[in-house]
């Protein structure tokens, strides 16, 4: 008999764990974008409505659907039950809140079939994802959508089972983006992105790896129902989404950058053991303030503000090989 760790296993728990990851590592890449001002995000909702719904600051909302795939499967196709799925989601977000909805996002670490306008096989270009979008956002009315996407217009529309309007008020907000590999997006995060964040371009391997899994952490905890609030033992049953702990609890906002960034690159300031035994040069002015130490009856701070003296210098020479182009004295 072979031992079990000699022999692989094919069981897909450790697969699923992954997609999860990558779903909850996207939510890190979207508050990171925020936190630079690149996107105008002020928080990110996890398995809120959707799996991700960032809040912005106009107050409206942008949904995400975020799906993993295998590459061997192939690109995405119109006619793929995951992204008609995400699509009918989104007819529903857009059935309830309307108003409130300004993009609808649709990711995945997979390519979308983008097949060249001229080609003969009108089905198979129907089927394309990036031309049906195209398509449906060239136009005002979905009276005008042209062949052959009005026929995936159509199986939509039955698929959902909405209207014509309802499904295309939805389609005109909807957009893909192409991710990150799913075999490289924790890299990806971590050494590409991160390092954009202000007072992270210098840090190393090591510290950004280490805080790609805290706010990794931070998406894996608010996508699930597990929260530490002492309020869920006083908040009322039925209590309104805003007063409701629970779901509070889903909300992440650009603080979490912020006090990953500060716990990752404030050191506290401490005074070196043993540099009491070392002397300083004698200067005029050195002896100057310590005959005023002894003269005033402090005597004994001669040896504190030496240490300070020596490990204020040696502070500021760690800030300033750490970071010698944004060195600030309020970083002393």
């Amino acid at each position: 008999m072979t031992s079990p760790i000699s022999e692989h296993d094919n069981d897909p728990g450790d697969e699923t764990q992954r997609n999860f990851r990558y779903q909850h590592a996207y939510g890190v890449i979207l508050l990171s974008a925020a936190f630079r001002g690149e996107k105008p995000y002020s928080a990110v909702w996890c398995e809120y409505h959707e799996d991700l719904l960032c809040e912005r600051y106009d107050g409206l909302f942008d949904g995400f659907q975020i799906k993993t795939r295998r590459s061997e499967i192939g690109d995405w196709s119109m006619t793929d039950e995951a992204l008609r799925k995400s699509i009918k989601r989104f007819v529903s977000l857009i059935q309830k809140f309307d108003q409130h909805i300004n993009h609808l996002v649709f990711v995945s670490n997979t390519d979308f079939q983008n097949n060249d306008l001229g080609i003969k096989e009108q089905a198979k270009l129907g089927r394309s994802p990036v031309r049906f979008f195209e398509s449906i956002h060239r136009i005002g009315v979905y009276s005008d959508i042209p062949s052959p996407f009005d026929k995936s217009f159509q199986d939509l529309r039955d698929y959902c089972k909405c209207t014509d309007n309802e499904l295309f008020t939805t389609l005109k907000k909807v957009h893909l983006i192409k991710g990150p590999s799913i075999d490289s997006f924790d890299a990806e995060i971590a050494h590409n992105h991160l390092p954009h964040l202000k007072d992270c371009e210098n840090l190393s391997r090591a510290t950004l790896n280490k805080m790609r899994d805290e706010l990794i952490l931070h998406f894996y905890r608010a996508s699930s129902l597990a929260f530490d609030n002492p309020s869920k033992q006083w908040s009322y049953i039925g209590a309104s989404a805003e007063k409701d702990p629970s779901v509070q609890a889903k909300k992440i906002d650009l603080s979490v950058i912020k006090n990953c960034i500060l716990s990752h690159t404030t050191s506290s300031f401490r005074y070196a053991s043993g540099l009491s035994t070392l002397s300083l040069p004698k200067g005029e002015e050195y002896n100057i303030l310590e005959e005023k130490l002894k003269r005033g009856g402090l005597a004994s701070q001669i040896i504190t503000m030496r240490r300070r003296t020596i490990t204020s210098e040696q502070r500021l020479l760690e800030l300033s090989h750490a970071n010698p182009d944004n060195l600030r004295f309020a970083d002393f």
